[in-house]
């Protein structure tokens, strides 16, 4: 609609036009503004003959005013675009009112946003790069990830309870517990076997040999050789056996260190459940919690992907209306402005399904940190076209 209308001068480059809508509206107008003259000057009294010029003139003078104030309306919202790196097609003034037909809108109003999502960009390429490619390669830091296909959508069916229990059974933190439990109990059966009466007894049997030789003395004054060999026979025939046996029972006396180590060993097995039960709690909410996260992402997936179609049919249409000459550059801006943002929220709608989808397999088997993946409320702001 930008070439439209009858050119009708340029203000600092901008072409100015007048559709044919406003020459159609134009006569009507002043005819309207004239007859409120008249009755003006009835109610106060002012002969017809007393009025100054024709009061169809002085409504058609209103209708222009009326007119050139929109176009300074327009003409402020395209200079204030063309300061802001916008490039102006013309402004069209019409039945309705006035627009300023932009063929490239501000960047300046997105220049941050930009800045922002091309850091996120390089980040998250550095994170990809760092998990794919071997970090020894020349040009390591110079590889370009580009996106191929968008992340896919599989509906899942959440089952709570059989996840819980699955939970309960194989997450290794409840595991660990149990085992430190198995640990005390074998520990409370050995200090209380320490607080009984000990009662030991010893059965040793040995065998003793003399040989070689002995030097007379004053009872024995006969010398006596005794060879290896006759040790050895000596020791094989038990010719010298020796028996020793010994009780020994002891039996304590008031509080003993044992009776200590078994009251500390009972109250950490009394804390281990403690904490087990608390832990067979948390496990069963982040269960529960993970689960909701994920039915909650998929119907804001299927909430998004609806609203995404709607906003592509809105654009088609102002298209549409746009061609036929009944819609501004502005509205059909908006519309993509809107497809885009529909978009968006519905790519961050599946990553956070997807990953709410690997948070909660993962809560079934190990703890996961407060960095999983969540449930992200995103807004969608709209323009309103200014009146005119």
């Amino acid at each position: 609609m930008g070439g439209s209308g009858f050119r009708i001068g340029s203000v600092r480059g901008i072409p100015i036009r007048v559709d044919i809508s406003f020459l159609l509206v134009l006569p009507f107008l002043a005819f309207g503004f004239a007859r409120a003259f008249r009755q003006a000057a009835a109610l106060a009294s002012v002969p017809p003959e007393m009025m100054q010029g024709r009061p169809f003139v002085w409504g058609l003078a209103v209708a222009l005013a009326l007119f050139a104030s929109v176009l300074l309306h327009e003409l402020a919202h395209a200079l204030y675009a063309r300061h802001k790196g916008g490039k102006v097609e013309g402004i069209t003034l019409m039945m309705i009112g006035g627009a300023t037909h932009l063929t490239e809108p501000p960047r300046g109003a997105r220049q941050e946003a930009v800045i922002v999502a091309e850091a996120q960009i390089a980040t998250a390429e550095d994170t990809l790069r760092a998990l794919v490619f071997d970090p020894a390669m020349p040009d390591f830091w110079n590889l370009r990830i580009e996106p191929t296909e968008l992340p896919p959508f599989q509906p899942t069916n959440v089952d709570v309870d059989v996840a819980v229990r699955n939970a309960l059974e194989r997450r290794t933190d409840l595991a660990q517990t149990k085992r430190s439990m198995e640990a005390s109990e074998i520990n409370i059966r050995f200090f209380r076997n320490q607080t009984l009466p000990d009662v030991q007894g010893n059965l040793n049997y040995g065998l003793a040999a003399l040989g070689g030789t002995r030097l007379p003395t004053q009872f024995d004054p006969f010398a006596l050789q005794k060879s290896y060999g006759s040790v050895l026979r000596d020791l094989f025939g038990l010719n010298s056996p020796s028996w020793t046996a010994s009780l020994n029972i002891t039996y304590p006396i008031g509080t003993s260190q044992a009776d200590a180590n078994l009251a500390r060993t009972r109250l950490q097995y009394s804390q281990s459940q403690t904490r087990l039960k608390n832990q067979q709690l948390q496990v069963a909410t982040q269960v529960r919690q993970q689960a909701r996260n994920v039915q909650t992402n998929q119907q804001r997936v299927q909430s998004t992907r609806a609203s995404r179609q709607l906003a592509e049919r809105k654009l088609e249409a102002e298209q549409r209306k746009f061609q036929a000459g009944t819609s501004t550059s502005f509205l059909v801006f908006q519309a993509q402005r809107d497809l885009s943002l529909a978009r968006n929220n519905e790519l961050r709608a599946i990553l956070d399904y997807n990953q709410s989808v690997v948070d909660f397999e993962t809560v079934q088997e190990v703890p996961i940190g407060a960095g999983g993946g969540g449930v992200t409320a995103t807004t969608v702001s709209t323009l309103s076209q200014p009146q005119q």
